[in-house]
């Protein structure tokens, strides 16, 4: 019997963790919302930031996205581009997986929203919209997903999502340093 006692209570504890291969495809998921969608805040601020600047205030009529040139090619703007790019690839997930949906609903939402905010287009209203509206789709999509997903899958999500986002900040500090060594350089106003 005490040998029988060991052997159960792995089987129970393997039985009550689900399958293992969900969790690299929900935290990877996971991480690449949470951090993609830091990475779509500071660049969306930042594009503000140098169309009001450009067009000579917050109440001018029309804000360019040609005024986003200089910021573009500052070492700031390639380094944001080049970090959101990394999450503007779909998650790839088992096909028999049992939480596939999910899983592909927020790898799909995240592509979406960093696509669009790597290509902004339309009015800066309209852009304004679009963006909030594709964050919407991926609060729901993570909040779904996060639903039923084991805790400790969760506190790895945070913990790995709390470095990647370390990351890109480093990543961007770099660059904005960078660009603050450059005399003249368009459109890096703070």
């Amino acid at each position: 019997m005490r040998r029988a006692i060991p052997f159960l209570l792995l089987s129970s504890l393997l039985a009550s963790c689900g399958p293992k291969e969900d969790y690299e495809p929900t935290k990877r998921a996971l991480v690449n919302a949470h951090t993609a969608r830091t990475g779509v805040i500071h660049i969306t601020m930042r594009y503000a930031e140098v169309l009001e600047a450009a067009a000579g205030g917050p109440d001018s009529a029309v804000w360019d996205w040609a005024n986003l040139a200089g910021f573009r090619e500052s070492e700031e703007g390639r380094a944001a581009r080049r970090l959101l790019s990394e999450y503007a690839k779909p998650v790839s997930v088992d096909p028999a997986s049992g939480r596939r949906r999910e899983i592909e609903e927020v790898s799909l939402a995240t592509v979406a929203l960093v696509n669009l905010a790597l290509e902004p287009r339309g009015t800066w209203e309209s852009f304004s919209q679009e963006i909030a509206g594709a964050r919407s789709r991926l609060d729901r999509a993570v909040s779904a997903l996060e639903t039923g997903t084991k805790d400790f899958v969760l506190i790895e999500t945070r913990t790995e999502t709390n470095k990647t986002s370390f990351a890109y900040a480093q990543e961007i500090a770099r660059a904005k340093a960078a660009d603050s060594g450059k005399p003249g350089k368009a459109g890096t106003t703070p």
